[in-house]
Order: C-alpha cells, then structure tokens, then sequence
C-alpha cells in the first residue's frame, strides 16, 4: 500500500498535465476559429 500511493499519485498528475496541455491547445485552436470567422465575416 505505502508503494502504491506515490505511484497513483504520479499517474494521476501525468494525466492532470496531459487533460491541461490538451485543454490549451483546444484554446488556441478555438480562438484561431473565431479569429477566422470574424475574418470571413
């Protein structure tokens, strides 16, 4: 058990990092969207 816990911690912030890097580049590509179609407007 006192092995497991760091181990699930790690995994758990490995996703955190991943779900946030991902979360940016969503940002990014949706404000280029939107700077487009003001564009396009």
């Amino acid at each position: 058990m006192k092995n497991e816990v760091p181990y699930t911690l790690f995994i758990l912030l490995s996703i955190l990092s991943i779900f946030v890097r991902n979360g940016k580049i969503f940002n990014r590509a949706s404000r280029h969207r939107l700077e487009v179609n003001t564009i396009m407007n």
